[in-house]
């Protein structure tokens, strides 16, 4: 059969979905970091080239605010990845010492 035939018509056996735990991590750590990123306004800053009525009328104070607030929403969402991840291996390493 071939690729093609796969995609319209896919195999009725599904593989069951495993944790992969050092995805959480590099998920996590890309949270964190991109929403440290937006929360810091490194992502709007103002070029010394820009007038500030320019700056301003670019770049509004609402969007500004949402950017840092989508920043904060990031963090927020990747320490609670951190701890998900970290409760998962604790129990992955719980049930390696029981078996």
């Amino acid at each position: 059969m071939s690729n093609i035939a796969n995609v319209f018509n896919p195999q009725q056996e599904s593989k069951p979905i495993e944790d992969c735990l050092s995805c959480d991590i590099f998920n996590s750590i890309f949270l964190l970091g991109t929403g440290g990123y937006l929360v810091s306004g490194k992502a709007i800053i103002k070029d010394k080239k820009v007038s500030l009525k320019n700056f301003n009328e670019k770049n509004p104070v609402w969007w500004r605010n949402s950017i840092r607030g989508f920043g904060g929403f990031l963090v927020a969402y990747g320490i609670y990845r951190s701890f998900d991840t970290y409760e998962s291996w604790k129990t992955s390493q719980e049930k390696k010492l029981t078996n």
